[in-house]
């Protein structure tokens, strides 16, 4: 495999040594904490729903709910916050969950691991690293620095800048509009990208490509498979330099070769097929 997604259940619980419950079982979460603009922040959150998004304010908040064999834990200082959901009953082979809506500075750096979850993160201008085996990943609107791994959860990128890192096994991948410089990898997970300025490398073992409408301007996509479709959807008057390959056969479709001013889009596939059409005008 060309990477390794290095963690799971047992790492998580091992992280959450040394931490002390502070809630009632069944009872509702609302929890404060001070943080300055550029506070490095924690969170553990085995199973649930968490939602992330920034505000003004010079502190960290987070409320809503926490599952009955779960108990909530949380600490720290202005720089360093972390807080999450452990097991009620040591030995409890269930996930402990939890539903929250977390509240942040811009600036934070924010670190998230998740066993089964639903993620969503919003705005943030700071550094972002999330990791899960399932569930599902959606974040917009992010502009620093954004690390993504999964196994089995599907992770959806909207409107990002900045640098942007995705691993994964078996999820889908879907970008839209980014606007960064990339890299992403799966093992069978397809990886879609609509429109955006992507400039960087995309690589998959058999999944398939899908490549619509980017914008290449002074950029350069490399889009690499060993037996994955590799589809290239492109605006003819706007073309990118394109570099194609495959043992497959020649590419198909559309006869376009475009243009260095619009940028170079470079695809190569050991098994798969290459794809070209154009956009409709």
């Amino acid at each position: 495999m060309m990477w390794r997604l290095c963690f799971g259940a047992a790492a998580l619980y091992a992280l959450l040594i040394g931490t002390a419950p502070v809630m009632a079982q069944g009872t509702p979460l609302e929890r404060g904490f001070s943080a300055s603009p550029d506070v490095a922040l924690r969170i553990y959150l085995p199973k649930g729903r968490l939602r992330v998004s920034t505000w003004s304010r010079d502190s960290v908040h987070v409320r809503g709910t926490v599952g009955a064999s779960g108990t909530y834990f949380g600490g720290g200082t202005p720089a360093h916050v972390k807080f999450g959901v452990e097991p009620r009953t040591p030995g409890d082979t269930r996930l402990p969950d939890a539903d929250w809506v977390v509240q942040v500075p811009p600036q934070a750096r924010l670190w998230i691991k998740q066993v089964e979850g639903d993620l969503e993160v919003t705005g943030l201008q700071g550094e972002l690293e999330a990791y899960t085996v399932g569930g599902r990943m959606v974040v917009r609107q992010v502009t620093g620095q954004t690390t993504l791994e999964s196994i089995d959860a599907p992770v959806t990128v909207e409107a990002a800048r900045g640098d942007l890192r995705i691993r994964g096994s078996k999820g889908a991948v879907a970008l839209r509009d980014v606007n960064a410089v990339l890299s992403v990898g799966t093992v069978s997970g397809t990886v879609t990208v609509t429109g955006g300025r992507p400039d960087g490398r995309i690589e998959t073992i058999g999944g398939a490509v899908g490549v619509e409408g980017p914008e290449l301007r002074d950029a350069e996509l490399e889009v690499q498979t060993h037996s994955g479709t590799i589809t290239l959807r492109v605006d003819p008057r706007r073309a990118p330099k394109m570099e194609l390959s495959t043992r497959a056969g020649a590419p198909t479709g559309a006869p376009l070769t475009g243009q260095t001013r619009f940028g170079r889009l470079v695809a190569r596939s050991f098994k798969g097929a290459i794809l070209v059409q154009s956009l409709p005008q």
